[in-house]
């Protein structure tokens, strides 16, 4: 009986105590939460009682970003008079700077009333956090390689409603499996991003192998056999690499090499194709023989053209540098020819002069003939024509030698004339002592005639051989009397 009543009493107790500890908790659990929202202030004003504690409760301090002017909320209380209450005025504050509180960050917010003072304690945080939104994911059922980045779509819904797509970096090219992933912050400070990653595949492109085959192989001993191409993704053929079973005649396989083929293809059809190798002995050497006599003539024929072009314009080269040379070798003759007239005039002038201009014309014809002998030049043009690029050579040679020639003559000449100012006195005495004699002037008639045969002769361009045998003649006239002159002189 009293172990009964002893438990009734303990069980008592502890209900008694389980309530008490349950009254104690809530009152200090009620009484420390309401104290982080009441913050004591100190003021002054007509209606604040002195020796009265006076506190702001707050609210809304902390509040997720929504894209609109936010603010907190206070009021004014005092702990001895429930019955006094004030709402506050708030004024945001960012670096000192009086703001909107829009964008997520930490703020101050200044409660203030008008009747009121506030020495402190009117100031608190007051913070914006970004708001947590899920990435929208746009996926296609498949991708499949094309040569470019691809790979689904991000976006995510702003406070506005608006649907705002999100950048992606590193997309998928080749084939293969990927994952696209969004960074947290991609949509700014506003908000933090979930659900960042979306994994997705590249699917090989698919072509149809095309086999390229001759009607027959001939065995050689090489490896040979049917090309294979597969159409790229932008229309072009490319060629893959086949293995071949063997060398000899007979039946074949050649097999597509799998490990070479580009990862981002998938090649379906014949991987084999079955060919057949003929022996050699099957070739026609008829048609071996006819090739190569076609392909000798052709060079042949080649070669000979070569040959015409050649010969046709070395030929009018030379034909071109022969009639330079010969004009300049008339009008050296013609410039002799007048020099030659010059000095027959002086022997005209009078009997003193006679004697010894005839003698220095006939020694200057002799110089003449051989000055005009330099037009045998002429007979080396038919040895050009022979000897090709060695007669340009022997050309401008030869017409070095003759300049040197012509001038060395004109300085003769030159010389020739300073003696006969010299010798004047001499013919004189020479002309009186021979007066006696058969006098010159009877040779003048067949001077002047041989003069004028020469005045006529005229270069031939075309026949130069023709023209110099005139010239010989003409001088040969002309020797002959001062011969039969010198005769008559005794």
């Amino acid at each position: 009986m009293h172990k009964k009543k002893y438990l009734l009493f303990c069980l008592l107790l502890i209900i008694l105590l389980t309530v008490h500890f349950r009254a104690f908790y809530i009152n200090a659990f009620a009484s420390s939460t309401k104290k982080e929202d009441l913050k004591e202030v100190t003021i002054s004003g007509n209606e604040v009682v002195e020796n009265y504690t006076y506190y702001l409760e707050w609210s809304n301090l902390d509040v997720t970003y929504n894209g609109k002017n936010n603010f907190p909320s206070a009021i004014l209380k005092c702990k001895e008079d429930e019955s006094f209450e004030k709402t506050m005025s708030i004024t945001i504050l960012k670096n000192n700077e009086e703001m909107n509180a829009v964008d997520v960050g930490d703020y101050i917010a200044i409660a203030y009333c008008d009747e009121i003072n506030f020495l402190e304690g009117n100031r608190e945080r007051f913070t914006i956090f970004p708001l947590s939104v899920e990435v929208k994911w746009n996926k296609q059922e498949n991708y499949i390689y094309n040569g470019v980045n691809q790979s689904p779509t991000a976006s995510y819904i702003d406070v506005n409603g608006n649907e705002i797509s999100l950048p992606l970096p590193n997309l998928g090219k080749e084939a293969g499996a990927y994952t696209a992933k969004v960074e947290s912050t991609a949509a700014g400070e506003n908000y933090v991003l979930t659900n960042l990653t979306c994994d997705y595949i590249i699917e090989k492109y698919p072509t149809e192998v095309l086999w390229q085959a001759s009607d027959f192989y001939i065995e050689n001993k090489v490896l040979q056999g049917p090309k294979a191409f597969i159409v790229g993704i932008d229309g072009t053929l490319i060629e893959l690499s086949v293995n071949y079973s063997g060398l000899n005649a007979g039946e074949n396989v050649a097999t597509i090499n799998l490990e070479e083929v580009d990862d981002n293809y998938l090649i379906v059809g014949d991987l084999n194709y079955n060919y057949k190798i003929l022996q050699k002995q099957f070739i026609s050497s008829g048609g071996i023989i006819l090739v190569v006599i076609l392909i000798v003539l052709l060079i042949a024929l080649g070669c000979f053209l070569a040959w015409l072009f050649y010969k046709y314009f070395n030929e009018k080269k030379i034909n071109q540098n022969q009639r330079e040379i010969i004009i300049k070798l008339n009008n050296d003759f013609r410039n002799t020819k007048k020099k030659f007239k010059r000095k027959i005039n002086l022997l005209k002038q009078g009997n003193k002069k006679l004697f010894f201009n005839i003698k220095n014309l006939s020694e200057q014809l002799l110089q003449a003939e051989k000055k005009l002998a330099l037009v045998t030049f002429s007979e080396n043009l038919e040895k050009v024509m022979e000897k090709k690029s060695k007669e340009e050579k022997i050309i401008s040679s030869e017409n070095l030698k003759n300049k040197a020639k012509i001038k060395e003559l004109e300085e003769k000449i030159n010389t020739l004339n300073e003696e006969n100012l010299k010798l004047k006195s001499d013919n004189i005495k020479n002309l009186e002592d021979n007066s006696s004699r058969i006098p010159i002037e009877e040779y003048f008639p067949e001077i002047d005639k041989a003069f004028q045969r020469i005045s006529t002769i005229e270069f031939d361009v075309d026949n130069p051989y023709g023209s110099y045998f005139s010239q010989r003649q003409q001088l040969q006239i002309i020797a002959n009397i001062l011969a039969k002159y010198r005769s008559q002189r005794g």
